[in-house]
């Protein structure tokens, strides 16, 4: 750990040291599955990973967010999480709730959907944290 706190690795990195596919095809629906806070913590998360494998499964193309560096972005393509056609947070703790706001922020989407033009792509959250 470094003085700073842990060190964040690239994407790059991180997907170099992942096995299996990362996403599938390029049809729709385009869904960003996205964890509101580290990476290392959304990837321990059996909840997150059964969402994801159900979207695959269901034909959707699905790509991750994390808070960390590129929480404006997709892991997989570095595509803006504006560009999805379903942006899907995944809260597990109630602090992460300033991270979603932090990181529909960072993308450029407004925070309240009221606010959003109609082509921004539908979000969503759930998780044990919006269930509790």
């Amino acid at each position: 750990m470094s003085p700073k706190g842990p060190v964040s690795l690239s994407p790059e990195d991180l997907l170099s040291e992942e096995s299996g596919e990362t996403f599938v095809g390029d049809g729709p629906p385009r869904v960003v599955l996205a964890w509101a806070n580290r990476y290392a913590i959304g990837m321990a998360s059996l909840g997150f990973h059964l969402v994801r494998q159900d979207l695959i499964r269901r034909g959707a193309r699905v790509e991750r967010a994390f808070l960390e560096n590129w929480g404006d972005r997709s892991l997989e393509t570095s595509r803006s999480l504006r560009e999805a056609d379903l942006l899907a947070f995944s809260i597990a703790f109630e602090l992460d709730y300033p991270h979603v706001l932090e990181m529909l922020d960072r993308s450029g989407l407004e925070i309240l959907a009221s606010r959003r033009p109609v082509h921004a792509p539908l979000t969503l959250v759930g998780g044990v944290a919006v269930s509790v």
